[in-house]
């Protein structure tokens, strides 16, 4: 308990990292709209990661009630249907299914699901690397805490 404690006075200590924007669906290499279900493929914006993001293909839905389905590139390789991990793909297909709004008790829901991912994970493991988010750096900056002497360096960036 206390380690959670020491990790929240930690990330408060830097408010410029208390939130990011992990994903960014306008800024997509791909996107797919199979049915119900659209599928994004793009990547995390922290990390940079390629990832394939399923979202509830609904215009009644307010983005606000929509739960995002995120398969990381690292750990796509487990809804491979000879390689993978078919315990671990049927789980996360479950709940998938609960996120995405469908029955999850229905096999056959589970099965399309996974069928739907399988299909695109050739694209997700082909995606180029995350594009420049056509921010420019117009100026730099060093910060000098003055208690420490402690010199800390940070661009400023701007859109082009």
């Amino acid at each position: 308990m206390t380690d959670i404690i020491k990790a929240a006075d930690q990330h408060d200590a830097r408010p410029e990292e208390a939130y990011k924007v992990a994903f960014d669906l306008s800024t997509c290499h791909e996107v797919y709209v199979k049915g119900s279900v659209t599928l994004w493929m793009t990547w995390n914006r922290v990390s940079g990661e390629p990832c394939m993001v399923l979202t509830p293909n609904d215009p009644h839905l307010s983005h606000e009630r929509i739960i995002p389905c995120v398969i990381p590139m690292r750990t796509s390789w487990q809804w491979d249907e000879t390689r993978g991990d078919p315990e671990f793909a049927n789980m996360q297909a479950f709940r998938f299914c609960d996120a995405l709004r469908f029955n999850p008790y229905n096999v056959r829901n589970i099965v399309k699901l996974q069928s739907l991912i399988r299909d695109h994970l050739e694209d997700l493991v082909r995606m180029p690397p995350m594009p420049d988010d056509g921010q420019q750096i117009t100026a730099s900056a060093i910060i000098t805490d003055n208690a420490t002497g402690k010199e800390t360096f940070k661009e400023i960036r701007d859109h082009a």
